[in-house]
């Protein structure tokens, strides 16, 4: 059986959500550590040059990443980092904005942690939108499978320790948040896995809200950017489709 331990991403200024981090930390089934997260509102750190404003890979991009999105992306990156530090097989990672239901979480951790593989990145969706390419294990109405292409959301998930060295390897510069950076399985050369029903839910709504701070568009901006997110959606479909090819 791997090694493996959990963390927390929690930003402390969301004091808020303390209450919550410490009831979480006593439901996960392994021993857990909180971990501060980047704050993007007072972006002082020095990981944040990380960011590139020019085009890293295709396709492009097609929006500025926020500061509470790179601030994200450097959490994460600290959380990889931690992994590989502590000498874990793997990490179960969860940002602080997610709620676990014990026995369906219990059962979908069991069959994931069976087949984690230095490699791989299991995800633990809140809600399930992928469509299922190939199935690794089912246990009752549990799945563990490949995503025909990979869908958005870091809530929860674990990750190997040969995929964290991987992961902070390609990313001393980034230039998308990370859940879209890890759609791109053919530059990662990561698996990514999906496990359904997960047993998460998400919840900022109930602690105050997200954290991430969100631009006034007036209707002319909102409608330029749903057709560019569509257009940039579409993309990674057919490229995850045809293998970065």
């Amino acid at each position: 059986m791997p090694s493996i331990g959990g963390l927390i991403v929690h930003l402390a200024r969301a004091s808020q959500r303390q209450p919550h981090v410490d009831r979480l930390m006593a439901r996960l089934p392994v021993p857990v550590h909180v971990l501060e997260a980047a704050d993007g509102q007072n972006p002082n750190d020095s990981e944040f040059s990380r960011y590139s404003t020019e085009p890293l890979f295709g396709p492009e991009y097609p929006f500025e990443m926020k500061s509470g999105e790179i601030g994200c992306f450097i959490s994460h990156r600290a959380a990889w980092s931690e992994i590989i530090a502590r000498g874990w097989d793997a990490g179960l990672i969860l940002e602080d904005d997610v709620s676990i239901d014990p026995k369906p979480f219990q059962r979908a951790f069991d069959l994931a942690l069976n087949h984690v593989g230095p490699m791989t990145y299991t995800r633990f969706p809140w809600r399930q939108k992928e469509a299922v390419e190939a199935c690794f294990a089912e246990e009752d109405d549990i799945k563990l499978f490949c995503p025909s292409h990979v869908g958005l959301g870091t809530q929860a998930q674990i990750v190997g320790r040969g995929a964290a060295e991987r992961l902070l390897a390609l990313t001393e510069q980034f230039d998308r948040p990370v859940d879209t950076f890890l759609q791109m399985t053919w530059k990662t050369g990561v698996e990514m896995r999906v496990i359904w029903p997960s047993g998460v839910s998400e919840i900022s709504y109930a602690l105050g809200g997200t954290t991430l701070t969100k631009a006034k568009r007036g209707l002319n901006e909102k409608i330029k950017a749903e057709l560019l997110r569509t257009k940039y959606r579409r993309q990674i479909a057919s490229l995850s489709r045809a293998g970065g090819g």
